[in-house]
């Protein structure tokens, strides 16, 4: 879990970075030469959408991160060596993926 977690938070900082930078520099991006104000101003407009969705996806990989460290399923009643089941294992302990028989 902590894997995951510091993946999801250095994705989610790398988005979050990315939208900041978007969305300083959409005026400069967004100029094409030839093109008249009105089709720069929707470029810039487009590419500043962009940026806020980048923002908006970080922060929700930036939570799931948190999420991640903070929720730990109990996996101690789930039998050894089963992935499976000890993903699966509730809170009554019993799981969903019995083991196969030898």
């Amino acid at each position: 879990m902590v894997f995951v977690a510091v993946v999801f938070g250095f994705l989610g900082v790398l988005l979050i970075l990315l939208g900041v930078w978007g969305t300083r520099r959409n005026e400069r991006l967004g100029v094409v030469p030839g093109w008249d104000e009105r089709s720069i101003e929707r470029r810039s407009a487009t590419l500043r959408r962009g940026a806020y969705a980048c923002i908006g996806a970080g922060v929700v990989f930036i939570v799931l991160a948190v999420v991640s460290l903070v929720y730990r399923p109990d996996t101690t009643n789930c039998p050894p060596n089963s992935v499976q089941c000890a993903a699966e294992c509730s809170a009554t302990h019993q799981c969903a993926f019995p083991r196969p028989k030898n």
